[in-house]
């Protein structure tokens, strides 16, 4: 099969058109041959959005093409937008970027000065050094084919799951222990099978739901609904309460799904320990308050249900699966209208004293989902017996993280800085039926080193094979000048970057909802 050609951008200051037009026919032999096709910004029809145009075929460039010169290094739009989104790129390999010395000019010390640039030496085309520009030129394509030919033998356009993750050169960014990065595991357990594509597509009329991150150098979908996003309203976790439903006390299995309930937890029910959970039945706000109208469920319920939507017992006479029967459109229901156990899980990103973000990789036995892939710094079950009337002010969810922070994590709740407490905000999980989640951010007084000796000694240590960290400036407090906005997005690429294979999918959720409060606040 052929490879479609490679697609290149030229990235130019305009008082060097006529170099690159002399560029643009010296690539003739190239394009003839079918091995790439280019674009430049002369190529917008009029009356079509130019910035945004630009955006487009800056992020689906193969390789990316830097005219350096004077001017370019003067054009703010050229050194400022146009390199610095095309070495996000290059740096986790979505494109290949070549810087081309035009004219010559000091460029040393600048973000591109780590790249091979051509002609060789770094000599500019214009340059004495040649005998003529037409050597100049020679050598800078025979560099562009050498990359052209090294890129189609890698198949290089295959792209990352759950959309585009992009990095931006990191600076003086440290991370500890770093790990190798296997491929993900295909499927979390035998009976939930969908794959994030397959879940986006199943649930289609979800669309404008969804939980996506956008920025100039992320395009990141993920299969979560979006319930409520507190990046902009930014209420306070006071502005949260929860109130029993006196209508529907406990939540007892529907006579609908009852039966295949029963067959799920005969297959694989005596593998887990039962307790009480808190199930969601509905959101009310009021103004800038929050209620969670919750019931009782029991763990058991949610293996049956939400841990087993793919399931297809054939053997027992099952023709459609859970999935089908509680979805049989391509939406969710409401979660005062779900058949399943929808017990609220936690996803809390913790932050040490000494600004290290506390990164888990979950063990390989006894736990139920997500193996061997990085949770969130605390995650679990909420517990309607532990957690509904527990700390006073902190009653359900939040109560919830501090008790799941004891036992995985061997944390005190004096640990906590509760000033440093952040809501941001809830999902429900397609791959799970819609499930609900919460998640939050916090910081400790406790520094990594205290941390590290915490956990040697925390109850419930075995959920964890280790954990990884992650240095950050100013992990909880949002960016308020260009300076510190480069800063949070450097670290959180570096961050996605270094881990992307072994996120799980709360994980993931609880990441983006932290910048996406961070960077509009």
């Amino acid at each position: 099969m052929t490879n479609k050609p490679l697609e290149i951008f030229y990235s130019y200051a305009h008082e060097d058109e006529a170099l690159r037009l002399e560029l643009d026919k010296q690539l003739t032999a190239l394009r003839r041959q079918g091995l790439i096709s280019g674009w430049h910004d002369r190529l917008i029809s009029a009356g079509t959005e130019w910035a945004q145009e630009i955006d487009s075929h800056l992020n689906s460039a193969d390789i990316v093409l830097l005219l350096v010169s004077s001017d370019f290094l003067a054009s703010d739009y050229c050194y400022s937008k146009e390199m610095m989104q095309a070495l996000i790129r290059h740096d986790v390999g979505q494109a290949r970027v070549i810087p081309i010395i035009l004219r010559t000019v000091f460029w040393k010390g600048t973000p591109f000065e780590k790249l091979q640039v051509l002609p060789k030496n770094g000599k500019a085309v214009t340059s004495s050094y040649w005998q003529d520009r037409d050597e100049a030129w020679f050598d800078v394509v025979q560099g562009i084919h050498i990359a052209v030919e090294e890129m189609s033998s890698k198949s290089t356009h295959s792209p990352l799951a759950y959309g585009t993750i992009v990095q931006q050169d990191t600076g003086d960014i440290h991370v500890h222990d770093p790990i190798a990065i296997p491929e993900p595991t295909p499927l979390p357990t035998r009976f939930l099978t969908m794959t994030p594509e397959e879940l986006l597509q199943r649930y289609a009329g979800e669309k404008g739901n969804l939980l996506e991150l956008q920025t100039e150098a992320i395009a990141w979908t993920l299969p979560q609904v979006v319930v409520f996003d507190n990046s902009r309203a930014h209420l306070p976790m006071a502005s949260i309460s929860v109130q029993p439903d006196k209508v529907h006390p406990e939540y007892l299995t529907p006579m609908k799904i009852e039966g295949k309930s029963e067959d799920i937890l005969k297959e694989i029910g005596d593998q887990f320990h039962d307790s009480t959970t808190i199930r969601l039945n509905g959101i009310r706000q009021k103004g800038n308050s929050l209620t969670l109208i919750v019931s009782k469920a029991h763990y058991l319920q949610y293996i049956g249900t939400n841990y087993a939507m793919d399931a297809l017992l054939k053997e027992k006479g099952w023709t459609r699966s859970l999935r089908e029967i509680v979805h049989p459109a391509d939406t969710l229901c409401r979660l005062e209208e779900s058949l399943l156990a929808n017990h609220i899980g936690i996803g809390v990103l913790v932050f040490t004293a000494d600004n290290y973000l506390v990164i888990p990789i979950r063990s390989k036995e006894k736990v139920g989902i997500w193996r061997q892939e990085i949770s969130p710094s605390i995650s679990g079950a909420t517990s309607y017996d532990d957690d509904m009337y527990g700390i006073k002010s902190k009653a359900g969810p939040i109560s919830s993280w501090m008790r799941e922070g004891r036992e995985e994590l061997g944390i005190d709740n004096s640990d906590f800085d509760s000033d440093s407490d952040i809501f941001l905000g809830i999902t429900r999980e397609l791959l799970r039926g819609g499930k609900p989640e919460m998640f939050f951010a916090t910081q400790l007084h406790l520094t990594k080193a205290k941390l590290e000796q915490k956990f040697n000694r925390a109850k419930d240590k075995w959920e964890n094979k280790e954990l990884q960290w992650l240095e950050f400036k100013n992990p909880l407090t949002p960016p308020t000048t260009e300076q510190e906005r480069t800063q949070l997005l450097q670290e959180f690429l570096r961050l996605l970057d270094q881990y992307k294979h072994l996120l799980s999918p709360p994980a993931r959720a609880n990441l983006v909802l932290w910048f996406k409060y961070m960077w509009n606040s």
